[in-house]
């Protein structure tokens, strides 16, 4: 006996959240621009920075950025992190505290839907490749944009990291160039072979 499982909200923990209404929305700014930055501020600016602080200041924040860039998970966006990782654990080292950092990586979380939003490099309906993942674009909020995969998978990818990875866009033009090989004799006539082109 079967019975009909949404799969989306049983595997997916972010999918119930985005029903559209405020409340949703008010749960993804606080996880996304808040506990996110807190978290992982407190994590690779306060503890990891400062365990490897006795080998030198150069390197601790080296090591904690790079590690920040490996923790995001995916290498559309491992570098720009990794970047913003070391920069971030420069502010951290020069000022003595995680306060600062934790702002400016609020701000950078909260950035991403903005931007995506004003520069529309993407609609509902287009094709997009980004982040791992291929399909239509179902809807655009402001913290994520939902799509539906060939397989009929739903996948949730956060605006940050849509503006600041590589994303293919199969449908912003009208027309595709379209490159097809044939293989014909050297000696085969010319006009035959277009006409069974």
């Amino acid at each position: 006996i079967t019975r009909d499982v949404d799969l989306t909200r049983k595997l997916n923990a972010v999918a119930p959240s985005v029903e559209g209404d405020i409340w949703s929305a008010l749960y993804m700014f606080f996880m996304l621009v808040v506990i996110a930055p807190v978290f992982e501020e407190f994590i690779f600016r306060g503890m990891i920075l400062h365990a490897l602080k006795p080998y030198g200041s150069g390197l601790s924040i080296f090591i904690s950025g790079i590690m920040f860039g490996l923790y995001h998970g995916n290498f559309d966006q491992c570098f720009y992190t990794a970047a913003a990782g070391i920069a971030l654990g420069y502010i951290a080292n020069v000022t003595g505290s995680i306060f600062p950092t934790t702002v400016i990586h609020a701000i950078m979380n909260s950035m991403g839907g903005v931007m995506i939003l004003l520069f529309k490099p993407f609609r509902v309906g287009d094709f997009i490749e980004a982040q791992g993942y291929s399909g239509i674009v179902k809807e655009i909020q402001i913290f994520n944009t939902i799509i539906r995969t060939t397989d009929a998978q739903i996948i949730i990818i956060p605006n940050g990291g849509l503006s600041t990875g590589t994303m293919k866009n199969s449908t912003a033009e009208p027309y595709r160039r379209v490159d097809l090989s044939f293989q014909f004799a050297y000696g085969a006539d010319l006009d035959e072979v277009k006409q069974a082109i």
